[in-house]
């Protein structure tokens, strides 16, 4: 029999991590269904200051999966709720040095999850913390027992990328204006970023087996984990139940999906709105809709910010917020906007763009990371923009295209969107799964089918 143990700090959250997560249980309880697999138990390490995180109280935490993802999970799941979990995790509680010591915090919550308990014979990071798996491997040792790591990064906690940001001085939202401007300052970064890099690498050698969301970030991880051989799993995208949406007689919205974390970069979308608003004569009547999740004060910080900008741009009577709305809005909101927008810069695979996509919008996305890679092929079936006026301009040219002629788009869109649905993911992970599980492992699935 197998013990699983899930490392996902937030399981209650509302975005796309949180459906790999939950999408994976659900397949392994088919496995188990189909008895493929034999689970002893399976444990979800939590923040202990999530609601219903504890042994006896699972209920809530999987009343709101069935509430915002439409999945029900029926197997037994223990919540371990980590004391300080949440202060350990949060990158608000570090100002300075933010991912070195948010990654160390990483390492001192599963320490306390696994401290005096079973150790799993399988520990799954769902969230790309890869400074986890030296501690789980350190701890199974130290007890006797081996634990086969899993991963599914969504995101490399460093990338080539920001080592070229920080190299060439540009300011971004995780480099301040005063980087661009200090030789000295930007030099020191630099150096953190690059120990922060090798300290990465190292930690990922732990890892038995790596799956990772997109081309873009394989890309990337195979050049920070030279021993590594990350294959990818897209994401779970609802794409046939957003394919259901009609493709016909939508609204003139366009309509912004994902938390309001500053990665996004929502002040982007607003403010390629006001010019397009300005510059396009078949505006008229045009709204953007930003439907997204609020995490805490931090992001609901953000969230005024982003008003203030609007009234500042005289755009209140045009500009939607919808706050923290169940999965039913959010259907409803595809289903009947024209226009999809996605304006983070390198989004490692872009669960939004999909969803888009499947409900028939023309999305326009940033011109790089997982959108670029993987997803749209502009011209065909979206559009990929990086300023304030290629975004503009490509929200002018939906609106000045022949409804005929977007219909081809529209329905170009769906078809594209469908090799990234439920069905495709719950199959590749079950063939993953399942191929590196060990021949013990495999031994007791035998002997119980015998």
């Amino acid at each position: 029999m197998v013990k699983l143990g899930f490392y996902h700090p937030f399981p209650a959250g509302g975005g796309g991590g949180e459906r790999v997560l939950w999408k994976m249980l659900e397949e392994i309880e088919n496995m188990v269904s189909n008895r493929e697999i034999n689970i002893d138990s399976i444990e979800v390490y939590c923040a202990a200051s999530e609601e219903g995180a504890s042994k006896d109280a699972p209920s809530s935490i999987l009343s709101a999966v069935s509430h915002k993802f439409q999945i029900t999970i029926n197997l037994p799941i223990t919540f371990i709720p980590v004391p300080s979990g949440r202060a350990l995790v949060s990158p608000s509680s570090y100002p300075s040095f933010t991912m070195f010591l948010q990654s160390l915090g990483g390492a001192r919550f599963v320490a306390r999850a696994l401290s005096g308990r079973p150790l799993p014979d399988i520990f799954l990071d769902t969230t790309g913390c890869a400074f986890t798996y030296f501690p789980v491997k350190l701890i199974g040792f130290l007890r006797g027992s081996r634990i086969k790591v899993f991963t599914y990064t969504h995101y490399p906690t460093i990338s080539t990328d920001m080592l070229a940001l920080v190299y060439s001085r540009r300011p971004t939202y995780n480099n301040s204006d005063a980087l661009a401007s200090n030789p000295l300052k930007a030099y020191v970064k630099l150096l953190y970023y690059l120990l922060f890099a090798l300290i990465y690498a190292i930690s990922g050698t732990f890892a038995d087996f790596v799956m990772v969301n997109s081309t873009w970030t394989r890309n990337h991880i195979s050049s920070l984990w030279p021993l590594s051989s990350p294959l990818v799993l897209y994401p779970p995208c609802d794409a046939v139940g957003f394919g259901k949406s009609p493709l016909t007689s939508k609204k003139p919205y366009i309509i912004s999906i994902g938390q309001f974390r500053p990665e996004k970069d929502h002040a982007l979308q607003i403010r390629a709105f006001k010019k397009f608003k300005d510059e396009c004569r078949k505006s008229r009547g045009a709204k953007l809709v930003l439907l997204g999740g609020c995490r805490g004060s931090d992001d609901e910080g953000r969230v005024a910010e982003l008003k203030a900008l609007v009234s500042s741009l005289g755009l209140e009577g045009s500009v939607m917020f919808l706050l923290n709305e169940p999965y039913s809005v959010l259907k409803r909101y595809l289903a009947e906007s024209s226009v999809g927008i996605h304006t983070m810069w390198n989004e490692h695979f872009g669960i939004g763009v999909v969803e888009m996509m499947a409900a028939g919008l023309i999305t326009i996305a940033h011109n790089s990371g997982g959108p670029k890679a993987d997803i749209i092929k502009p011209g065909v079936d979206g559009y990929l923009a990086d300023t304030v006026e290629t975004y503009a301009e490509a929200m002018k040219e939906v609106f000045e295209t022949p409804e005929d002629e977007l219909l081809k788009m529209r329905q170009a869109a769906r078809e594209s969107s469908m090799k990234f649905d439920d069905e495709q993911f719950a199959k590749s992970f079950r063939a993953m799964f399942l191929s590196n599980l060990s021949q013990s492992q495999k031994q007791v699935i035998e002997e119980v089918d015998s």
